[in-house]
């Protein structure tokens, strides 16, 4: 059994096909110097550019037609990226200063962005090498005689699991209408472009092994637990069959979840909780629909920027897309938190200097304060697309009240100039901020006087709470939101915004898991965000439970001291309360 992180629900077995990671093996090639034979490799270079586009374009119009818009977003973003200035005049410049052949310079200067976005300390920013990657590859391609097309698996016969070192977009896409029932690869998370693309596919997915290209080969027959993270490479009989019934129960489990989306995440004793979607692209909203979540309790408006990038989008780009979600969401509300990124290489023209720390230095509301415009343009957008339906404001990584006041200044200073140019907005949308910085769960009764909601973001307050890195292996068993502290600061934090009477939800990862569900509504949670696909599984606890019950076992565990402690009792609990075994592992 080989142990990695599920990304995506279900069970598979089938086949592996391995894919050998794309190795193209360059060595410098040096050109003439004179002028002909240095704009002969540029005009090569620009003819890739052009044949890259144009397959990327072809891809595109083929999701749209199949129906996978969200998807075929990804793909205009690389076709964005293909006209990045920075990156072709990158290329261009050292053709014509070192005299190398335009391959040579693509491999380089790709390279050398790839590396530094690695160094960043943001899972979201590092997960977007993978795009960067296909992109030069495709390039590549087009510039080296290669017979091998990664967006091309051969003909496939029987259900087949897939097995890479990584995976691109491309190639995930084109999983659709294939034998493939799965895929394991080694680097990725659960917010790449692959892991989203296989939840929307609905193929059972795990990401995080160590060296699996190596140790498993084509051939080897495999059972992908995408609930688990785990795969039995070669199982005896026995185990197929048992892997076989599971993936049945876990079918036949999954339909009759489904069947509850249209009824209310109510308890049994009659209290209403709300569960709405966390999503990056409007288009998921089908996604949403389909899986019964009543609005989105985050957008990420951070997929904008990385669309437009080295550029920043334009207030009209903010507003279409900002109205699009707003009409999409009716009748229920969207949150849209503002601009969370900051020490990465897509906004180099914005930031000063490199960043030796990134997640602790200026990004979300620190980069927004400092540059000032870039959040005007974003909030003139927010405000008017408003009254196009029900929108929210979201302010990320707040640490304390002077830094939220700042933030509240400069929007009344733009609902101020909106008003003077006679360009109607929404005067009563309602503000809220992001806890997710442990000072601002400390003063979290401060901060309740200022806002009119709170979204708990608890990767980040879990990772700063407990100073650990959830993107390292080695302390990963250290990153645990059971641990007593985390416990005790969610109690504060809603506690002091039902007092102020505000609204208080929950949007990191921890609402999605069902061995959590109990314990959130014991501490007085009632709306929940989450990926679209755990809305029926939450929903399923929900409608399985009493909020006394709920009270009872967070009064129960209050008193405990390991995180191990808390875990082994709330699992006792669900197991004894879900006999189907199922509930605890669909997270």
């Amino acid at each position: 059994m080989l142990r990695g992180l599920g990304v995506s629900a279900g069970i598979a077995y089938g086949r592996a096909l391995v894919l050998d990671p794309l190795k193209f093996v360059l060595t410098r090639k040096s050109i003439g110097a004179d002028k002909k034979s240095v704009n002969a490799e540029v005009t090569r270079f620009r003819q890739a550019l052009k044949t890259a586009a144009r397959d990327l374009k072809q891809i595109k119009s083929e999701l749209q037609k199949s129906g996978s818009a969200d998807h075929a977003e990804i793909f205009e973003a690389h076709i964005l990226l293909l006209k990045d200035p920075v990156i072709i005049d990158a290329v261009i410049a050292m053709i014509r200063d070192e005299l190398v052949a335009a391959e040579w310079a693509v491999q380089s200067v790709f390279q050398n962005t790839i590396t530094a976005l690695g160094t960043v300390d943001d899972s979201y920013i590092r997960e977007r090498v993978s795009d960067l990657k296909d992109i030069r590859d495709r390039l590549l391609r087009n510039l080296v005689d290669s017979d091998f097309d990664p967006d091309r698996l051969p003909e496939l016969k029987e259900e087949t699991i897939v097995v890479a070192r990584a995976l691109s977009p491309s190639q995930t896409v084109s999983f659709r209408d294939r034998f493939v029932v799965g895929f394991a690869v080694e680097v990725g998370g659960p917010t790449s472009h692959s892991a989203i693309i296989a939840k929307s596919l609905r193929l059972p997915a795990a990401v995080g092994f160590t060296d699996i290209v190596s140790r498993i080969k084509t051939g080897d027959m495999l059972v992908l637990d995408g609930n688990e993270g785990t795969i039995l490479v070669n199982p005896s009989p026995t185990m197929i069959s048992e892997a076989k019934n599971k993936a049945l129960k876990y079918s036949d489990y999954a339909e009759e979840l489904l069947s509850l989306k249209d009824v209310p995440a109510e308890t049994l004793d009659g209290h209403r909780i709300n569960l709405r979607a966390n999503i990056e692209l409007v288009d998921e909203l089908d996604d949403h629909g389909l899986f019964g979540a009543e609005g989105v309790g985050l957008y990420r408006s951070e997929f904008l920027f990385l669309r437009c990038s080295p550029r920043l989008p334009t207030e009209e780009e903010h507003f279409e897309v900002y109205k699009a979600l707003a009409e999409r969401s009716k009748p229920h509300f969207a949150v849209i938190r503002t601009l969370d990124l900051g020490g990465e290489k897509f906004f180099h023209e914005v930031l000063e200097s490199n960043e030796m720390n990134p997640v602790m230095g200026l990004r979300a509301i620190r980069l927004c304060l400092k540059r000032k415009d870039l959040f005007r343009t974003q909030l003139r957008a927010i405000l008017q697309a408003g009254l196009h339906g029900k929108l929210r404001l979201m302010f990320p990584l707040i640490s304390g009240v002077r830094e939220l006041r700042v933030a509240k200044m400069v929007l009344d200073e733009v609902r101020e100039d909106l008003h003077r140019e006679g360009k109607p907005f929404d005067e009563k949308m309602k503000i809220g901020i992001m806890i997710e910085v442990p000072s601002a769960a400390t003063i979290a009764d401060l901060l309740a006087r200022e806002v009119d909601f709170f979204s708990i973001g608890t990767n980040d307050l879990i990772q700063y709470c407990l100073a650990t890195d959830r993107g390292n292996d080695s302390i990963a068993h250290l990153y645990t939101p059971l641990h007593p502290a985390i416990l005790r600061t969610l109690k504060f934090v809603v506690e002091s915004a039902n007092n102020a009477h505000i609204d208080v939800s929950m949007c990191g990862e921890m609402a999605s898991d069902p061995l959590h569900a109990l314990i959130l509504l014991g501490l007085g949670l009632r709306e929940l965000s989450m990926h679209p696909t755990a809305v029926p599984i939450i929903k399923n606890v929900i409608r399985s439970i009493r909020i006394r019950e709920a009270k009872s076992l967070v009064n129960k565990i209050k008193d405990f001291t390991t995180e191990q402690e808390i875990r082994e009792y709330v699992l006792e609990t669900m197991i004894y309360k879900f006999p189907k075994g199922l509930i605890c592992q669909l997270h």
